[in-house]
């Protein structure tokens, strides 16, 4: 993904990332699974991507280059200057994507 070089340029919007070496084996979600284990359930892709849409650090995660930010606890990305979810959202999350993801199981 590419985002604008011009200064105050919203960035370009997320699509989900294609990372080289990601497998698909989605485990139980935590507080410390990492970004690349969200986007493997609909719901939790949904709404990490819906958080991070637009933003520099959505740019940043969902970059080629960068994508291995992915592959790193997601609780380390809302230490990120102007991330655009706190620790007790993303706590909330995973307490509603587990739920959703033991029901369909």
């Amino acid at each position: 993904m590419r985002t604008s070089k011009t200064p105050g340029a919203s960035p370009a919007p997320l699509s989900r990332p294609s990372l080289a070496g990601s497998g698909n084996s989605a485990g139980p979600l935590g507080v410390d699974s990492t970004g690349e284990e969200f986007l493997a359930y609909e719901d939790a892709r949904d709404w990490l991507i819906g958080l991070l849409e637009n933003t520099e650090l959505g740019a940043r995660l969902f970059d080629p280059q960068h994508g291995r930010m992915m592959r790193d606890p997601a609780v380390a990305s809302v230490r990120f200057p102007g991330a655009p979810f706190s620790e007790a959202m993303l706590e909330e999350a995973v307490k509603r994507f587990s739920k959703e993801v033991a029901a369909n199981t």
